[in-house]
């Protein structure tokens, strides 16, 4: 009897040391691509429950879908392109000497920033709504089609939109602020929504505008939220208004006054 128990327990199976390795959804992965400068780096499908995902060198990259918990490029020669939706649960860093393509959304969370240095034209189609600072510091122009969303935002080069864009800083902080530098609208409209203790700066001039919305969000949590009204000149001067916006305006445009319940 007891030869019998001892068989019977050797045939049942041992469960595996690490109750982890079987979900694959409870681990995050690094992914590191070393791809040599003169060499393409081509995913045609997504990259799902990464951890960090870096690409530390390339003559041009090309991505769809990636969900990740950051996402650096340190460099790409010729391009970068990201054809899906970018979810990714830290910070977004993506370099280039070359050019940088964000057709898809891109979404951080857990106060992910996202700063793009681009060499050469960044092009963005899809809307960007980023949980920390959104910065643009490279020296490349930049196509922008979609809106921005962050708690502050900064751009180093002239923006050429394609299609009308609302330019949110969404925190309530003295750092709430958003600077450009000169901005061709295309005959498209252009919204500024900064939060009430942000600063708006725009260091260029706005060319071919549509309607240019200009308004500060005050928030109250379970009161009514109205939109402030800021000043509108139609010349070439500077103004400052009772809530921390700076505008310059010096080419024919629109000013649609915005006062609503959100």
């Amino acid at each position: 009897l007891f030869l019998c128990f001892f068989v019977f327990f050797l045939m049942i199976r041992r469960p595996p040391r690490s109750t982890l390795f079987p979900y694959t959804t409870l681990f995050r992965s690094n992914i590191t691509f070393t791809i040599d400068s003169a060499g393409a780096l081509v995913l045609a499908g997504d990259i799902t429950n990464g951890g960090v995902v870096t690409v530390t060198d390339a003559d041009t990259a090309s991505f769809q879908a990636i969900t990740a918990d950051s996402l650096i490029t340190t460099d790409t020669t010729t391009s970068q392109q990201f054809a899906g939706a970018l979810a990714i649960a830290g910070a977004v860093d993506l370099n280039s000497t070359g050019a940088v393509t964000l057709a898809g959304t891109t979404t951080t969370t857990n106060s992910g920033a996202v700063t793009i240095t681009n060499g050469g034209l960044l092009t963005i189609s899809g809307a960007v709504d980023a949980n920390g600072v959104f910065t643009q510091d490279g020296a490349g122009a930049v196509t922008l089609g979609a809106n921005i969303t962050a708690p502050s935002m900064s751009f180093a080069s002239d923006i050429t939109q394609t299609g009308n864009v609302v330019y949110t800083t969404d925190v309530s902080a003295a750092d709430s602020d958003a600077s450009f530098q000169a901005i061709d609208a295309g005959n498209h409209n252009i919204t500024f929504t900064i939060d009430s203790a942000g600063a708006l700066a725009v260091a260029g001039d706005i060319t071919n505008g549509g309607v240019v919305t200009v308004r500060s969000e005050e928030r109250r949590v379970g009161k009514e939220c109205r939109s402030r009204l800021s000043p509108y000149p139609l010349n070439n001067s500077h103004f400052l208004s009772s809530t921390p916006l700076l505008l310059p305006f010096s080419a024919p445009h629109s000013l649609l006054p915005v006062f609503a319940r959100l």
